[in-house]
């Protein structure tokens, strides 16, 4: 196989609610709600505010595109970004994150699952967590290309900072979860080299080069003053140890897997890592580095959300409502788009009565040539 097969599996499983159609229209919803609630646990984890987790889950899922870099940090261009990751235009789709078929509906979903077993697993320490957290890495073999570097990127770390600090047994049952892992993931490996022979490879994105990501370094800059803030204020790693570990690790993963290549000599489609992998663990960050500048900050917002419960289901139904009439009207805009006219009809139906299963039709039409099949 050439894709993580894991994606396409679940979706074949989904068809039987309707065919493929109504497991498109079921993924939507379904792994958009199993993404919230994980980014909410993983984010109620990190922030130890309820009120901060929804916010930022809410703002994961429907305002993830504003997150992704823009081409350009000039003002036009930021400004451009903006207005283009939320309205159509120039010609750009705008959508939900979570609307695209699966990538990364599905991979998405069981990288913030692995990541929240795995801290569960260093937070209760306990084998049953590390062994889910061995199966859901594993799954991620089979899932995408990017989320099991990030992810074995990100354990190989957290082992590193067991060992440094002399934790044995967190660092054996760490090795224990990367090893079992990497041993279902041995069909997952063996295929990737037998792959790796052939000239498709070479025709999947391959960056060649040994240059350093430039955004790269704002993960780097975004750990270290996390890191500055804890020993300026002469923090111990107690109740919030785990919490800024996981977090200045999440940067420092980000940094080196967007500059790979300084070790490969290559690297596959570079700007994926950042649009698909990296821009939850941003949010989370950005939201932790507020906790830390402001003070108290959660408690205040609670007693705020104490104070005045209609002000606080407004602030949530802004972040709900601007985003869906903003779809809904590009859905309008674009329903031309997706719907077949009377003649495109009309030779649909010609194909599905005149000709036989596997029979083949040529056409010069690029949409032809992906409508007919189906």
């Amino acid at each position: 196989f050439i894709y993580g097969p894991f994606p396409f599996i679940v979706m074949a499983l989904l068809t039987f609610c309707g065919g493929i159609v109504g497991a498109i229209i079921l993924s939507d919803f379904l792994f958009a709600a199993f993404g919230f609630l994980l980014f909410y646990l993983l984010a109620k984890k990190l922030l130890a505010s309820h009120q901060l987790a929804l916010i930022s889950s809410l703002i994961f899922t429907f305002w993830y595109r504003l997150f992704i870099p823009p081409s350009t940090f000039s003002p036009s261009g930021l400004l451009h970004h903006f207005i283009s990751a939320l309205w159509n235009g120039s010609g750009t789709s705008v959508h939900f994150w979570f609307s695209r078929f699966l990538h990364p509906q599905i991979p998405l979903v069981l990288m913030l699952g692995t990541v929240y077993a795995l801290y569960l697993a260093l937070e209760q320490h306990k084998w049953r967590y590390y062994s889910l957290t061995a199966l859901l890495l594993a799954l991620n073999f089979y899932s995408y290309l990017y989320n099991w570097t990030y992810l074995l990127v990100l354990s190989g770390l957290l082992m590193l900072c067991t060992l440094l600090q002399r934790k044995k047994d967190w660092f054996l049952k760490l090795t224990f979860t990367l090893l079992v892992s990497l041993l279902l993931a041995v069909p997952y490996i063996l295929n990737a080299l037998a792959l790796h022979t052939l000239d498709i490879t070479a025709r999947s994105g391959i960056e060649y080069g040994r240059t350093l990501e430039p955004i790269s370094f704002i993960y780097l800059f975004l750990a270290g003053v996390i890191i500055s803030l804890h020993y300026v204020s002469r923090g111990k790693f107690r109740d919030d140890g785990l919490p800024h570990y996981f977090i200045v690790l999440f940067l420092i993963s980000a940094f080196i897997v967007l500059n790979i290549q300084i070790i490969l000599g290559y690297t596959i489609q570079n700007d994926h890592w950042n649009s698909r992998i990296i821009i939850p663990f941003l949010i989370l960050t950005l939201f932790y580095l507020g906790t830390k500048l402001i003070p108290h900050i959660p408690h205040k917002i609670s007693s705020f959300f104490r104070i005045s419960s209609s002000i606080t289901y407004f602030f949530v139904s802004i972040l709900i409502i601007i985003p869906i009439v903003l779809h809904t009207q590009e859905a309008i805009a674009q329903k031309d788009n997706y719907s077949f006219s009377a003649n495109e009809y009309e030779l649909i139906t010609y194909f599905k009565e005149n000709t036989y299963p596997n029979q083949v039709v040529l056409s010069s039409n690029l949409t032809w040539n992906l409508w007919i099949p189906a």
